[in-house]
Order: C-alpha cells, then structure tokens, then sequence
C-alpha cells in the first residue's frame, strides 16, 4: 500500500468534508471533454499557474478509479514527495440522476472516471469520460494544492477554472482555503480544469 505525507492526508480529509456537504454555489451548462490549448491568445484568461522552480517533480500523470452510484470515490494526482495536485472527491449520491452521453447512468453502473495531468508544468487536468453529467444535487468537488505553486502577483486571487472544448475558460465558484494552501469548486460535470488569476 503506498504511504501519502501528512499534508495530503490532511488535504483529502479537508475536501471529502466539502464533498459531503455539497457547495451547490456553481451552475454551468453540460460540459464537454477538452483538451489543454496553450496556444498564445487562444484562452487569454486565466493565466495558470506553474510547479515552482526547485518544486518536487509532479509523480503520476493520471489515476482512475471506478465510480458507482451509493459509494464514494477519491481520485488524486500529485508530486514525486506525496504532496496532491490535484484530488477529486465524489460523494455517495454523485451518480444518482447522472447522465452519461446524455443517457441515465443505471443502478450498479461502473464509471470509469480519469484524472490525468494535461501540459507540462502547469496546474490543469483533464476529466474523463466526457458527457459524464453529476447529480445537481451532489456534485462531487475538486481540489488543487498551490503548495509546490510559483506564486501568483500579491493582489491577485487563485481560482478552480474550467474550459468547455471550443468555449472560453470559466471561473467557478469555489473556495480557497489559505490554511491548508488549496482552492476548491464544486463538479458539474467533465471537462478541464486548472487553477489560475
């Protein structure tokens, strides 16, 4: 069994908290799959941020695990010392009412749902399967750490963003918890996402 630091631990506990009570605060459309476009004037906002110079290198480029109405799931990925970049925390109710492609997610339903990191030393990842839509009800929430972050300008204020393919990125509705150096939004569903000002 592998061991995770201290500080990851403490961070998954931290977001399993939010999943089960549930920020309702965001509202988007059904979103699609995306891939990461780091074309210069493509996507003028948000301006991501990047792995720290002298940070440990990042340790997994993706993880899965398999989702199934009435459990909880964790997916996290992170850095080489243990420390998450990025956790996703679904709550048991997550897959009640789901939609898939636009079709009901059955009862006793495996989805194989991925985290997978999707540019260099950026702080976005990707979701899969896309078309996968969560409850409203209980949307499941993700989590990045800005502790390995090179920090952003002083006045500026770090955000969970996501980016519909074709579409323009979004800043969510979320929190950021300085304490434990994370910011946190509510999934509607699959997408890409990346924390950025």
């Amino acid at each position: 069994m592998k061991r995770i630091s201290p500080l990851a631990a403490t961070l998954l506990l931290a977001v399993m908290a939010g999943a089960c009570g549930g920020d309702r605060s965001a509202s988007l459309t059904s979103p699609q799959a995306a891939a990461y476009d780091a074309r210069p004037g493509h996507s003028p906002l948000p301006r991501v941020v990047h792995r720290a110079p002298g940070a440990p290198r990042f340790g997994t480029d993706s993880a899965s695990f398999d989702a199934v109405a009435g459990r909880p799931g964790v997916v996290v990925i992170g850095f080489a010392d243990g420390t998450p970049l990025a956790a996703f925390v679904a709550g048991p109710d997550a897959l009640r009412g789901a939609t898939l492609g636009g079709r009901p997610v059955r009862n006793g339903e495996k989805v194989r749902i991925t985290m997978r990191r999707v540019d260099g030393d950026r702080f976005a990842v990707a979701m899969e399967p896309s078309g996968l839509v969560f409850n409203p009800a209980a949307q499941p929430r993700i989590t990045f750490s800005y502790r390995w972050a090179d920090p952003p300008p002083y006045h500026e204020t770090l955000r969970v963003w996501s980016q519909d393919a074709g579409e323009p990125w979004r800043a969510l509705e979320g929190a950021d918890d300085s304490w434990l150096r994370t910011v946190s939004a509510p999934v509607p569903g699959f997408t890409q996402f990346a924390v950025g000002y």
